[in-house]
């Protein structure tokens, strides 16, 4: 795996110094993600966001890069 800095190189100038973008985008690697809202809300119009901060708090103790 390469250094942020090597890897910094491979990134636009105005990317290269953002650290959530450095931290997820990242060249020869495969990161996983989460795009909230995380529950499922099949049956409603919105999402109820019950228990957001414990699930995303879960997802982060998992590794998972970004939510």
């Amino acid at each position: 795996m390469s250094s942020p800095s090597e890897s910094n190189n491979l990134l636009p100038a105005d990317l290269s110094e953002h650290p959530g973008y450095s931290r997820v985008f990242q060249p020869d690697t495969l990161t996983f993600g989460l795009i909230t809202p995380i529950e499922g809300y099949g049956h409603s119009p919105s999402p109820t966001m019950e228990n957001h901060v414990a699930i995303a708090k879960a997802v982060d103790k998992l590794g998972f890069t970004a939510i």
